[in-house]
């Protein structure tokens, strides 16, 4: 408790995202101490509510830079407080970084001045203690701001036991980023409605090497350079069964897992995980994850179960025409199967479509303030070196108030009541990687913005089977269908009707539900209905024959 207490006190003292980060990478380590502890605790009194304290501690190791892009989002800030409140944290926030200047150039110097830096150390120390007034004080307003910083804590055991279905189980990762004499140790943790487990893995270099091959392969594939031999890959593909899921497939209670990733396991398609090989007429072939489970993700915690706005029955679409866009270039063609996608939600639900040059950045920031299903079936920008500026791309041809470039930041400072956005575009769910923290993506963003669920992909998705798989989603999304059962459903579909060469994990594993997988609405049962409907007319016409009988 005390070191992770010293964690947040030094959290206090970074003032930038980029710091607070660069700490999460480093305190990590701190973080395993906590957990090897409590690991140690445990094994000498068996009391259980140690593994829950290595649960809590793993859950908050995950959410705490989160909270720090969340207190630097000047935009949201900008609409939590006041002008004067927010120019005095920013005068704080110069004076900080002045002082460091001066404590570290005295610190270079060959002979430093001690009385100086204890003197400027003085200074930052009260500082720091003012600027931690001005966000106290910001804190006590309700808005946005409050809000998303409350959504960002990780969600009690106990709670996130209660919301848990009999067939569902949380699988939580944690993993250090670093090895110690060739062993990286990770801990998985399994969490069910009535029961919390661990189990402690020890890697060695082949899973650094395998997730490698993993994510480079399907990142050439997207780029259309297909190999004779795939040997690799799908080996790869099967270690990652053998030290992710089968080390607790005991553990799993039910068929429904929900996945919270750390580290490079943040960019692994878990239904691809081949579980054994299958000979047939001398044929092998690969058992998938996905026909053993349905899948879903999350960030943290806190993200599992989220709030559950009343969908208005519609699905708005946005496909934009690039040729058009002053954003067209020979990396964003138009996506010729999209129209096809978007044509086919039409069947199940009511659809509202903004297309070619309709399809603005001004249209959806107006269209988000309702709690309708979002499709979004366009390209994405991932910025490598700053996830903030990664962006969806709309079309800006005849959009005056915008550039058509929809930011992370942007995103995030918004407010989207929606139960399911679906980014049906290039790369939505990857970004910076930064150890402790996962992926810092352009589905994480929508989660601070409020959404319930995202459906996102790992790597640009090929456009003719992401046709088939999202109009198999939304069939069964409309049959009130789970979100994760929906997606199962429509790649097991996808996988029957397609041809061998086209049934690379490729093909058909990019796409994830993260966030809450409850379906969007409850069908009615027909069948059920008509027969409650004929009881009551019988029960109603016998009433009316006693009566009269009685008369």
């Amino acid at each position: 408790n005390l070191a992770l207490n010293l964690i947040e006190i030094i959290r206090e003292d970074y003032s930038s995202l980029e710091s607070k980060l660069y700490l999460a990478e480093n305190e990590k380590e701190t973080y395993l101490s906590a957990i090897k502890v409590a690991h140690e605790l445990f094994k000498f009194t068996q009391n259980p509510d140690y593994v829950k304290r290595m649960y809590t501690i793993s859950s908050l190791s995950k959410s705490r830079v989160l909270q720090d892009e969340i207190n630097e989002n000047e935009v949201l800030l900008k609409q939590s407080t006041t002008d004067s409140v927010l120019l005095k944290r920013n005068n704080l926030r110069i004076q900080i970084s002045s002082v460091k200047r001066l404590i570290k150039e005295e610190y270079q110097k060959t002979k430093p001045d001690s009385v100086k830096i204890d003197m400027w150390k003085d200074q930052l120390f009260q500082l720091n203690k003012s600027a931690d007034l001005v966000y106290e004080d910001i804190k006590k307003h309700k808005s946005i701001y409050t809000e998303l910083l409350g959504r960002a804590e990780p969600l009690d055991i106990e709670k996130l036991q209660n919301n848990l279905g009999s067939n569902e189980t949380v699988v939580e990762y944690f993993l250090p980023h670093g090895y110690t004499e060739g062993k990286r140790l990770l801990y998985a943790f399994t969490v069910s409605n009535d029961k919390i487990n661990f189990t402690q893995v020890d890697l060695d270099s082949m899973f650094s090497k395998n997730a490698r091959i993993i994510r480079e392969t399907m990142n050439r594939k997207a780029l259309g350079k297909f190999y004779d031999s795939n040997n690799d890959y799908f080996n790869a593909l099967a270690y990652m069964y053998s030290v992710l899921v089968k080390p607790i497939r005991e553990e799993i209670v039910g068929t429904k897992i929900i996945v919270v990733p750390d580290e490079e396991i943040s960019f692994l398609p878990f239904d691809a995980f081949i579980s054994e090989k299958i000979s047939s007429s001398g044929l092998e072939s690969n058992r998938y994850l996905i026909y053993i489970y349905s899948i879903s993700y999350s960030y943290s915690s806190s993200f599992v179960f989220s709030s559950r706005p009343k969908w208005t029955g519609k699905v708005v679409s946005f496909l934009p025409n690039y040729s058009s866009s002053s954003n067209f270039n020979s990396n964003n063609p138009d996506l010729i199967g999209a129209k096809n996608e978007v044509n086919s939600i039409e069947g199940d639900f009511s659809v509202m479509s903004f297309t070619e040059e309709m399809a603005t950045e001004s249209n959806f920031k107006k269209a988000i303030n309702t709690s309708d299903i979002f499709h979004l079936a366009m390209h994405s920008n991932t910025d490598s070196v700053n996830s903030n500026y990664s962006y969806l791309i709309f079309n800006s041809a005849n959009d005056s108030l915008d550039d058509g470039k929809l930011f992370n930041y942007e995103i995030s400072s918004s407010r989207v009541l929606s139960p399911l956005i679906v980014l049906s575009a290039c790369n939505t769910g990857t970004g910076d990687l930064f150890h402790g923290e996962g992926v810092l993506s352009l589905a994480r963003s929508f989660f601070l913005a409020g959404v319930s669920s995202v459906v996102n992909t790992l790597w640009e998705v090929n456009d003719e089977s992401s046709s088939i798989i999202m109009k198999s989603f939304y069939r069964n999304l409309s049959k009130g269908k789970d979100k994760d059962d929906a997606m199962r459903l429509a790649k097991l579909e996808y996988l029957e009707n397609i041809s061998p060469t086209y049934s690379d994990p490729y093909y058909w594993s990019a796409y994830q539900v993260l966030g809450d997988s409850a379906p969007v609405h409850k069908r009615i049962n027909y069948y059920l209905l008509t027969l409650w409907i004929t009881l009551g007319l019988l029960f109603s016409y016998l009433g009316v024959r006693v009566i009269k009988k009685k008369s």
